[in-house]
């Protein structure tokens, strides 16, 4: 598996006018990922389902919800440690003994206290979390790590980004954990009982974004076969449970996107306003099983 690092974005630039565009496996800060050419399916997916929503987020911006910023917490923290270090000031000891290193005198700082509002003007671009915030993702870790497939599936292959080609336009993707035959992608949900996710997975379109990474990736390593959801539950039990996502699905995910591609093109990469809708009436999808198999 050749991966290409790229750290700055000089490197960056230096790689697209090296080669006249990026092609292949690369690891690389996820800044300059989303600074890269190329279509995510995330944002293709987002424009497909609700373009005025769409363009209205690429307009002003988009507030993340507490169970997102859990989930970009958690994710940070499991796939790169010193990232989290970097961008995060946890005040407790938890977080002192997560990294080894020594803990502070002060244990416990609520957000109303002053030496927070101090630790915040001394800390410039840090985003403080409070002993429990941090108690929170710990224990999640922690049920990841101690999952039995979790010791025998996880590579050192972390956030590995592709860029390729999908119909002549230049494509994109980045997966959690990746290897020779599998990739593997980790989610936090409420809950991730399999009567419950089958349909969690249906609504944030887990297939399609499994369809677009296998298109991708499948480019570069010829033996992939699998995709596979590590799901963490962001509240107490904080249970771990992983999924295989079905080849059907799969292919019948990255149709539906690859339909839409051109017209999100021509939409500026779905930064043009779409034409006003003309009716409040809306088609409601007939609701089916997610194609999947729960994994204990």
């Amino acid at each position: 598996m050749k991966i290409t690092t790229i750290k700055t974005a000089k490197g960056l630039e230096k790689e697209i006018e090296k080669n006249g565009k990026l092609h292949g496996l690369y690891k690389m800060p996820d800044k300059l990922y989303r600074s890269a050419p190329g279509v995510a399916q995330s944002a293709l997916k987002k424009w497909i389902e609700t373009p005025h929503q769409a363009h209205y987020e690429h307009v002003h911006g988009k507030k993340d919800t507490e169970a997102i910023i859990f989930g970009k917490r958690f994710d940070m923290l499991v796939t790169d440690r010193d990232a989290f270090g970097r961008k995060h000031l946890v005040t407790p000891s938890h977080y002192w003994k997560e990294f080894k290193k020594v803990p502070p005198k002060r244990t416990q700082i609520t957000k109303t206290s002053t030496r927070w509002k101090e630790l915040k003007k001394e800390n410039p671009g840090k985003t403080l979390l409070t002993e429990e915030e941090f108690r929170q993702l710990a224990i999640a870790k922690r049920s990841f790590l101690s999952h039995p497939k979790t010791k025998n599936m996880i590579t050192d292959h972390w956030q590995i980004c592709a860029f390729a080609t999908l119909q002549g336009i230049p494509v994109k993707g980045m997966v959690d954990n990746l290897a020779e035959t599998r990739q593997i992608d980790v989610k936090t949900t409420y809950s991730c009982d399999p009567a419950k996710f089958k349909w969690i997975a249906r609504d944030f379109g887990y297939g399609e974004q499994a369809g677009w990474y296998d298109a991708i990736y499948g480019q570069f390593l010829p033996k992939l076969r699998e995709f596979w959801l590590v799901v963490v539950e962001s509240g107490p039990p904080y249970r771990t449970q992983w999924f295989r996502l079905l080849r059907e699905d799969m292919d019948r995910g990255v149709l539906h996107l690859v339909e839409h591609l051109q017209a999100f093109i021509d939409a500026d990469y779905g930064k043009k306003s779409p034409p006003p809708t003309k009716s409040l009436i809306l088609e409601i999808p007939e609701r089916r099983e997610h194609g999947m198999q729960e994994e204990f």
